[in-house]
């Protein structure tokens, strides 16, 4: 979309194994994009990194342009420092595309913070995903309806989103939602029923057994959330075999619910990975 408001950002991000351990091998950056230094938190050589939009939001007319490429036999995670926060606006909407390549024996994992649509505003995002054969890609996508704690809720115009998931040539995953509230009332039955926080996650893999045994795990834990009577969470999750599982969230509260997606987040990353805790990068 041409656009006389707004900003075009960009940035390009290439992935590298280099010796020991993964680099940043090359980049280039448009405001209001830009690419924290990588952090390594062990001596897997795991490289984890933020994207940075140093705005603070993003506005009518900007269209924002993400591309990462992994790089065969490397390992990047790649996460934000804060939620996204989506502003008002007279007439454009704000616009994000994410492209990630993954490629053979590469691993990338992809965990934001929550975007947050504020009221009358518009976004549109879509995330192509394309894998090589025996690429791993662990991915979330998560958003609230509003700010609620001001009254916000489904005050926005429109939230549009568009997932595509490729492996080995072959489309295996594709996840539209297009939430306009003036013409539908979400907090219905059949839709939201009064939670303000959506998340999807998504565990990308080629190994049936592992995938079997993840399943197994991941019911197993949301068995256990039944069991604690935790009430203002509730997830599911289902295979797409044989690439892996989705795990779905509603819920009222986003602290409770990010302990959650670090939960299942550490057992997929056990389970499919052999890697264990986070917490160093998120402190």
């Amino acid at each position: 979309m041409n656009s006389t408001v707004g900003k075009n950002g960009k940035l390009y991000l290439q992935f590298k194994k280099k010796k020991d351990k993964v680099i940043l091998s090359d980049a280039f950056s448009k405001m209001p994009m830009a690419i924290s230094r990588p952090f390594y938190l062990d001596d897997t050589g795991i490289a984890y990194f933020y994207l940075v939009n140093p705005t603070g939001g993003l506005v009518g007319g900007d269209v924002i342009n993400i591309i990462a490429i992994a790089e065969k036999d490397t390992h990047v995670f790649i996460s934000t420092p804060s939620a996204t926060k989506i502003y008002r606006t007279i007439e454009h909407p704000s616009i994000q595309n994410i492209k990630f390549i993954a490629k053979s024996n590469s691993i990338l994992e992809y965990m934001p913070k929550l975007n947050i649509p504020f009221a009358g505003s518009a976004y549109e995002q879509k995330l192509n995903i394309i894998m090589e054969e025996n690429a791993i890609v662990f991915l979330l996508d998560f958003f609230v309806t509003g700010r609620n704690t001001r009254g916000e809720h489904f005050h926005f115009k429109y939230y549009k989103s568009a997932l595509e998931i490729i492996y080995d040539n072959e489309l295996i995953i594709t996840d539209r939602m297009f939430i306009q509230p003036e013409e539908i009332n979400y907090n219905e039955i059949g839709f939201m029923e009064g939670y303000n926080i959506m998340a999807t996650m998504y565990f990308v893999f080629h190994n049936p057994i592992i995938e079997k045994e993840l399943c197994g795990l991941m019911q197993e834990e949301l068995d256990k959330m039944e069991t604690e009577n935790i009430i203002n969470v509730h997830g599911g999750a289902s295979a797409f075999s044989p690439h892996g599982i989705v795990v779905r969230f509603l819920a009222t509260n986003s602290m409770e619910l990010e302990k959650h997606i670090m939960r299942f987040w550490l057992i997929a990353r056990k389970k499919v990975l052999d890697l264990n805790s986070l917490s160093a990068f998120f402190q």
